[in-house]
């Protein structure tokens, strides 16, 4: 092929269009290296009139991308139902479904008769306590100076361990139920919020009777959202742990955390969670997301991935090529293209590429970003002299 050729404009014009056609039908055979038989030297005056413009290629920092459907979810770490340990009448209710509530904040009031019983018990206890102390102290005086026998000092410190216990015993049961233990007999009490969070659902009324043990609220501690994403099974292979996960309206990525490895049979897909580290307030639970996943390089693979602007890349005898650019010649080289990235504010439309053969593209070297279609024609051997 000769290494200098001339171009009309007209026939530049109809080498753009037949370029741009081409492009649009790409053939299924397997993708091969280019040799250096694939190679365009030109006049510093010839690129000039074709356009040609470069830019240098950017190394990826990730194997590529894909695109997922989602929904934000609260981890089950977070959540907690709250319930009453006694029978109650629901007095009033001081939050609803939705409210973000403070640490301590009174959600519901009851009134338990119950309560009243346990604190006379916790009393009684109490005195009883005192009582079996001052046995005790007594019958260890006694046994030192060997007036009673040793058993009976030694009932009695059982008796004292007993009474412990039973004040141990009531005050946990006061203290379940939200009331001080030291407190005055009243059968009032309160549900307060364990933290900072959010009352997901109330599930009681103004005068409604709770059993025992019978849920009163479903509260959800503040903390980092989850997003379970659907995938198909040959994109969840390419997926592993700590993969970055971007949703468009949040400016810190989640990451992977777990992949399920069974495969729903009526989707077909597997499941994927994803956690940001920490809270934030760019998305909502129950929120549908799309979200972007950069996966991880793999480390069977070493061959290198990098990032061209999108119009870099172009169809040539069925396979995708760039043009490199070394010295006055520019070098066709076969690439597979792994995702692309839709254009953003500043930044122009990019291309994931992985050439054909690794060492035919390296770092800082620059590609043919206009005037592309241009130098395909020069290839075929359309305009030469």
């Amino acid at each position: 092929m000769p290494s200098e050729y001339s171009i009309p404009r007209l026939l530049l014009q109809a080498l753009m269009l037949a370029g741009m056609t081409s492009y649009m039908a790409p053939s299924d055979a397997a993708p091969q290296a280019l040799d250096a038989s694939h190679r365009v030297t030109l006049k510093p005056a010839q690129v000039q009139s074709l356009g040609i413009r470069t830019a240098p290629v950017v190394a990826a920092g990730d194997a590529g991308r894909v695109v997922l459907q989602g929904q934000v979810m609260l981890p089950p770490a977070l959540l907690r139902v709250m319930s009453v340990p006694v029978a109650a009448l629901v007095e009033q209710v001081h939050a609803s479904k939705g409210d973000a509530v403070k640490p301590g904040q009174a959600l519901v009031s009851l009134n338990a008769p119950q309560i009243v019983e346990w604190q006379r018990e916790y009393q009684q206890a109490q005195l009883q306590l005192k009582l079996a102390q001052q046995t005790a102290q007594r019958d260890d005086t006694l046994l030192a100076e060997g007036i009673i026998a040793g058993s009976r000092a030694q009932a009695s410190q059982a008796q004292l361990q007993i009474a412990q216990a039973t004040v141990r015993e009531r005050g946990q049961l006061l203290q379940m139920a939200g009331v001080k233990p030291n407190g005055g007999l009243s059968g009032r009490l309160a549900l307060s919020a364990p933290g900072r969070g959010t009352v997901i659902d109330m599930l009681v009324q103004p005068g409604q009777h709770v059993d025992a043990g019978a849920a009163i609220l479903k509260f959800a501690s503040e903390g980092a959202l989850a997003i379970d994403l659907q995938a198909p099974a040959d994109v969840a292979r390419r997926l592993r742990k700590g993969d970055l996960v971007r949703v468009s309206a949040c400016a810190m990525p989640a990451k992977i955390v777990s992949i399920n490895t069974e495969l729903d049979p009526g989707s077909q897909t597997q499941a994927v969670r994803a956690q940001w580290p920490q809270a934030n307030d760019c998305a909502l639970p129950q929120q549908r997301v799309q979200v972007e996943v950069a996966l991880s390089p793999d480390a069977s693979n070493q061959a290198a991935n990098w990032l061209v602007p999108a119009t870099a890349v172009l169809r040539h005898d069925g396979q995708d090529i760039i043009f490199v650019q070394r010295g006055a010649a520019y070098q066709a080289v076969a690439v597979r293209v792994v995702s692309q990235q839709a254009a953003s504010g500043n930044q122009v439309a990019q291309t994931q590429i992985s050439p054909i053969s690794p060492a035919q593209l390296k770092a800082d070297e620059q590609v043919v970003t206009q005037g592309t279609v241009a130098l395909k024609g020069v290839l075929q051997g359309l305009g030469a002299e």
